[in-house]
């Protein structure tokens, strides 16, 4: 009765004849199949009033229960393998596009290098999303920020780095020139951030952690933004900064990755907007050993390239 692929047919194709065709079955089989289920569980999963068929809203219920069910049997499975072999398996980690994109590459080049047949699968996207995949156990850990309102769910947080937004904003643009032309990360006020307060802004969406942090700093300072262009993407809003189509912000770990000569990034005011870059994990659901070897790696790598700002 636990033949969860015949079920999953029928209601994706709507039709036990095609679904049957599909899994190489008869049909009276799968029909047979279906009643047997419905009875057993005591509730009509279909509705056969309908054509094609669809789901009761108890047959959703199910179809949640099923695809759960299937994603514990394949980690499982997964832990099974990891353990028999420590030094091969693989580790699933969530993570924002920009970090997949910036900061990754570089750690996993040291880490394969001293465990080439560990794999590593990548999960992108918003925080949001991360904390939904930590909580449906779709990855092993994801790297995330503290504080955030997201994970409505018990997790272990393990520290990797602090890092901070930077205000960026082309070289070529003329307002520059009136502040002192230093290299690296500058220090502004806000009284000399106001001078950008008429410029269009490159902004993330609302559904980014960093969006709330400066908005709320944009409120204080009595900056209220022109927006040219929302967009999830660092690189995209850099680029577009860059091209002094706007100002905008960054953090401090792209701009020590980047080294645009074309930008130039500022902490405004003495104390800049800072947060925690942590590996955040289910608590019920501890780190397999490859997983352990990953985010000791992350953490090592941290501490190498950002120095005060990662805790040994």
């Amino acid at each position: 009765m636990n033949n969860y692929d015949y079920f999953l047919a029928i209601a994706e194709t709507g039709n036990i004849s095609r679904a049957a065709e599909k899994l190489y079955i008869s049909q009276p089989s799968l029909s047979k199949y279906l009643r047997r289920l419905e009875n057993e569980l005591g509730i009509e999963l279909f509705d056969r009033s309908s054509y094609p068929l669809k789901l009761t809203e108890a047959g959703e219920l199910y179809r949640s229960y099923v695809r759960e069910e299937i994603l514990r049997g394949k980690n499982l499975r997964r832990s099974f393998a990891n353990l028999k072999a420590p030094d091969r398996g693989e580790v699933r980690v969530g993570l924002t596009p920009w970090r997949s994109a910036s900061l990754l590459p570089e750690i996993l080049s040291v880490f394969w290098r001293a465990w080439p047949n560990i794999r590593v699968s990548l999960e992108e996207g918003p925080h949001q999303h991360l904390a939904s995949l930590i909580e449906h156990d779709r990855v092993d850990f994801a790297l995330t920020h503290l504080p955030n309102q997201y994970q409505g769910f018990t997790c272990t947080h393990e520290f990797l780095m602090t890092d901070a937004a930077v205000f960026a904003v082309s070289r070529s643009n003329p307002i520059l020139a009136a502040l002192p032309d230093e290299k690296g990360i500058s220090h502004i006020s806000e009284e000399q951030f106001t001078l950008f307060q008429n410029e269009p802004f490159v902004v993330f969406q609302e559904s980014q952690n960093i969006y709330e942090m400066l908005y709320s700093f944009l409120e204080n300072a009595g900056v209220l933004p022109g927006v040219r262009l929302v967009t999830p993407n660092i690189h995209t809003a850099m680029n577009f900064v860059r091209q002094n189509q706007g100002v905008g912000f960054a953090t401090t770990s792209y701009a020590e990755a980047c080294e645009d000569e074309n930008l130039r990034f500022f902490f405004v005011d003495s104390e800049p907007m800072k947060w925690d870059v942590v590996a955040t994990y289910k608590k019920s659901r501890p780190l397999s050993s490859q997983a352990r070897l990953l985010v000791d790696c992350i953490r090592a790598c941290c501490l190498e390239k950002f120095g005060g700002r990662a805790r040994a």
